[in-house]
């Protein structure tokens, strides 16, 4: 009996990621707003009703798709899960961003296409990712300290500023230099 209820919880989350991924690329292709949940479900290849069997609306599908690459990517700063960075964490995580940036261009097109569309409730979605990121956020500060900067809450700002910079520009400029980009990120923030 337990294995039939793995191999059905299992089928459960591949048909949530399916349907996750679906919405990924059509968000990005068509726009948030002009997307319909009809478009989601064709382009899966599955039945319209399914998707509520995993998500209340469209909206809290948006949410969920953003709530689960933000753990995603945050979850791999504090490798060992100490509560504390060290430098060569902070450089593994430095790679794995740049990683998840080049391998999953269509979350990151949907991330910054919610942040800029003017009609998305950006509170709704800052409460998303602030929910994840308060506890990564203050470890960092304190990385920041230990590596005595004057003003680390500053240093985490700039960071998270410098990041966004580095990712729209990846994006959306395909000659944009990443690799070296990335190198000189571990020489003045790291």
């Amino acid at each position: 009996m337990r294995q039939n209820k793995k191999v059905g919880e299992d089928a459960k989350a591949q048909k949530r990621k399916q349907i996750m991924i679906a919405a990924m690329e059509m968000f990005a292709q068509k726009g948030y707003h002009t997307c319909t949940i009809s478009d989601i479900t064709k382009h899966a290849g599955i039945a319209k009703g399914l998707v509520y069997n995993y998500f209340d609306s469209k909206e809290d599908l948006m949410l969920k798709i953003v709530a689960e690459g933000f753990t995603l990517l945050i979850g791999g700063l504090d490798a060992n899960s100490d509560g504390i960075i060290t430098k060569e964490e902070f450089k593994n995580f430095v790679d794995l961003l740049f990683k998840k940036v080049e391998s999953n261009k269509y979350y990151w097109r949907l991330y910054y296409s919610i942040l800029l569309q003017p009609d998305i409730d950006k509170e709704k979605v800052f409460k998303t990712i602030e929910e994840i990121y308060q506890p990564v956020f203050q470890m960092v500060v304190d990385y920041y300290q230990s590596q005595n900067k004057e003003n680390p809450v500053a240093e985490v700002v700039l960071w998270q500023s410098l990041l966004d910079g580095i990712v729209l520009n990846y994006l959306y400029n395909e000659n944009y230099p990443l690799d070296e980009i990335k190198q000189v990120v571990y020489q003045k923030f790291i």
